[in-house]
């Protein structure tokens, strides 16, 4: 068993399979807008032609890799778990037996911006980015109008929903993907050079205009109102804004400046916004913290989920099972996971399933920094990143096992063992 991935080179032939992945990847941000249901067909269907591609090229030796067994030994760690110690089998099936399609998911991933020589992976991110610019220019629209441009409208004032409609998950999608985006614009505008401007003597180079993405980004992700993910969002794009051209103190201090200066005049200028981070974010966590915490409408679901690890501490009650051992143990939580991902995998999973985790990103994250510096790969470092916000104690999150979670999850993974480098 290797410990790297061992990537087929460019001599490989261009085959039919390989140009279905390209174009289930490309269209794959796509299907989040239209339910579940297409987004898990899309992601089985990219599983399927991973496989038939790497049959077809007999090179099954790919998955002889660390991260792989130890993606089958997470999932191995959820069947027991679900055969022996869930308090609803039948409840936790679908999400159990359906972690395979995220293993096989996250090295279609690594194939595909791999193979040919990147060409397939500008394919893929090119058309990300596009889809990226649409939903963004949807979302400034939604908020200059009151409707985005299919005329959804969110229920709820001060969130926008964009092309998700009555679902107001658009700040997570938002979140997972835009240290991807901006990692691709960066190789692009860094391979533009410079521009000269004779009359004024200016010399302009393109790689500069990152930032202004990066400001815009970070006002479209403030405005959408999703409070945690906005937070994620600022603490990734900050250390990653850090972390890009180093030696860009001036232009970064201008930028954090800048957004600072923006956020506040933007919720100022807008009762909405003013209530959602100033009246009921802000001002509580200056005033109290504790308090803030412990009577955040969170706290009830935080709660629930540390005394049903305390009722199961081992083994947990089985994924999705959370919903139904605080019904009937009169948990007075009327919520399907307690929104927070420590929190949830202990109470479902116990000690055993959080330990398991823990030692697969461990092992996984040691892995990846050992064949190659994570600060010197822009996507290993956002993939990096968007894990480490996932797991911020206390803030709330989303269930982590739901698909769209997982979906954009198990994505930003695959960049973590993604690199040319670390395959030679």
């Amino acid at each position: 068993m290797t410990l790297n991935i061992k990537i087929p080179g460019k001599d490989y032939n261009n085959t039919l399979f390989q140009y279905l992945g390209t174009f289930l990847l490309s269209i794959y941000p796509i299907t989040f807008f239209f339910g579940n249901g297409v987004l898990n067909t899309c992601i089985i269907l990219i599983d399927i032609v991973l496989i038939l591609e790497l049959l077809k090229e007999k090179n099954l030796k790919f998955l002889n890799c660390l991260p792989f067994y130890s993606l089958i030994f997470l999932w191995i760690v959820l069947i027991i778990n679900l055969i022996f110690f869930s308090i609803d089998s039948y409840n936790s099936i679908p999400r159990t037996l359906g972690f395979i399609r995220f293993i096989f998911f996250v090295f279609a991933i690594i194939y595909f911006f791999n193979i040919s020589n990147g060409t397939y992976q500008k394919i893929i991110l090119s058309s990300w980015l596009t889809i990226f610019a649409i939903t963004s220019i949807d979302l400034i629209y939604e908020i200059s109008f009151g409707s985005n441009i299919l005329g959804f409208v969110s229920y709820m004032p001060g969130r926008l929903a964009g092309f998700f409609n009555d679902e107001l998950i658009m700040g997570h999608y938002y979140c997972g993907f835009i240290l991807i985006i901006l990692t691709y614009l960066f190789q692009i505008l860094k391979k533009k050079g410079s521009f000269y401007f004779q009359k004024i003597n200016l010399k302009f180079s393109y790689k500069n205009l990152i930032y202004v993405f990066i400001f815009l980004f970070l006002i479209i992700t403030m405005l959408i109102g999703e409070r945690s993910n906005f937070i994620k969002s600022l603490i990734m794009v900050f250390v990653f804004t850090l972390l890009l051209n180093r030696d860009q103190i001036k232009k970064k201090i201008l930028l954090i400046l800048s957004v600072i200066l923006i956020f506040f005049i933007l919720i100022f200028n807008n009762q909405q916004y003013k209530v959602r981070f100033v009246t009921q974010l802000i001002s509580p966590i200056i005033n109290n913290p504790i308090n803030f915490v412990t009577s955040s409408k969170y706290w009830d679901h935080y709660s629930a989920g540390i005394n049903i690890f305390k009722d199961n501490k081992i083994f947990g009650v089985g994924l999705k099972n959370y919903r139904i051992y605080a019904k009937d143990k009169n948990y007075k939580d009327p919520s399907n996971h307690p929104h927070q991902s420590h929190i949830e995998i202990l109470s479902e999973l116990g000690l055993m399933g959080y330990f398991s985790f823990l030692l697969f990103f461990i092992i996984n994250i040691r892995n990846s920094i050992q064949f190659n510096n994570i600060y010197n790969s822009l996507f290993k470092l956002s993939g990096f990143l968007f894990l480490v916000v996932s797991f911020i104690p206390l803030l709330p999150s989303g269930s982590f096992f739901t698909s769209h979670a997982a979906a954009i999850f198990w994505m930003n993974f695959s960049l973590i063992l993604y690199s040319k480098d670390s395959y030679n």
